[in-house]
């Protein structure tokens, strides 16, 4: 019975600091945050008030995508880090373990893409919405993976 007049809304982070301030309130921890964010319930209209819907596909390929840009990140780095060495005639050794660290790194790149594919491809929805998108000319994978997780 009570749970059926709770209304789920999100607010801009940065409205909710501003609409705190209005009420005089430094909002400094939970229960302040509590106190504000009740007094905007009864303010918000029914159009602002939105269910926050969670979905498992979508959390996770938004959680391989930052895995895929973690990744990228440790891939530039380790390039970096090659070229500085090969420029300076660096230990064989280094250059020799940091390729092999590259490949690895690149390889793990494709299975992770290889993975947020097999997840788009087992549902009709995302299946249909990424053909769309990359039947855009100039947008590619990475590019029609990103759109589609973002929207």
């Amino acid at each position: 019975m009570f749970r059926e007049n709770i209304k789920c809304f999100i607010i801009n982070p940065k409205q909710f600091s501003n609409y705190a301030k209005a009420l005089g309130v430094e909002v400094k921890n939970d229960i302040e945050d509590a106190r504000v964010l009740s007094k905007a319930l009864h303010l918000a209209k029914d159009t602002q008030v939105k269910v926050p819907v969670y979905n498992e596909d979508v959390e996770q390929i938004k959680e391989l995508m930052s895995f895929y840009k973690f990744t990228k990140k440790q891939t530039a780095q380790q390039k970096n880090h090659l070229e500085a060495l090969t420029s300076k005639d660096g230990d064989k050794f280094s250059i020799k373990e940091l390729k092999k660290c590259i490949k690895e790194s690149q390889e793990k790149e494709l299975r992770i893409i290889e993975q947020v594919q097999t997840l788009i491809d087992s549902t009709d929805e995302y299946r249909i919405a990424y053909d769309n998108i990359i039947s855009i000319k100039g947008v590619g994978q990475i590019g029609a993976i990103v759109l589609l997780h973002l929207f």
